[in-house]
């Protein structure tokens, strides 16, 4: 099997003056007279089948396989404000196509897969960047439902985990709430 491996590109600088709020490149502190420039490099350098989630203004970077294709539990933070690249603590396991999403401000992994097998896990876990320094296990998904590469997003405080990875593609879609 084989693999492009990629680092990441962040919008930064300003919206090129744009009057109509219709901008999708922020104004963020990587300064630069056009709307796009290339931010530091990732911390751990070419990182893939990553999960991304945006919380309290920064981006997070979830495991994934990096340069030399060994899975890792890194949490890769970029800062756009600072433009700068930081870690945070790492996943408990390492993995490579997690799910992800966030609620009020914690961070959410629901399923992923590990090794290069592409083993699948149902494994939980949450962690608030704001508050905590660890993440937390959670229950884990239900017996038979665990995935990676699925579509993960928090609509009013549930998270939504539609299709994914488990053997082959599947069209499971499962609703976890932090809250219960």
């Amino acid at each position: 099997m084989r693999h492009l491996v990629i680092g990441m590109l962040a919008a930064c600088g300003s919206d090129g003056g744009a009057t109509d709020g219709g901008s999708d490149v922020p104004a963020v502190g990587c300064e630069t007279t056009t709307p796009w420039a290339a931010a530091p490099a990732v911390t751990l350098g070419p990182t893939q089948e990553t999960a991304a989630v945006a919380t309290g203004g920064k981006i997070y970077v979830l495991g994934g396989f990096n340069g030399t294709l060994a899975v890792v539990d890194a949490v890769q933070i970029f800062d756009p404000a600072a433009c700068t690249w930081s870690t945070g603590p790492a996943l408990p396991k390492q993995v490579h196509h997690a799910n992800a999403a966030v609620v009020d401000g914690t961070i959410y992994v629901l399923g992923s897969m590990q090794t290069t097998a592409f083993s699948t896990i149902g494994d939980v876990w949450s962690w608030n960047p704001a508050t905590e320094t660890t993440w937390t296990v959670r229950a884990p998904m239900p017996a038979g439902t665990q995935r990676g590469a699925s579509v993960a997003g928090a609509i009013d405080g549930k998270i939504y985990v539609a299709g994914g990875l488990r053997n082959g593609a599947i069209a499971d879609f499962g609703v976890y709430d932090p809250g219960a």
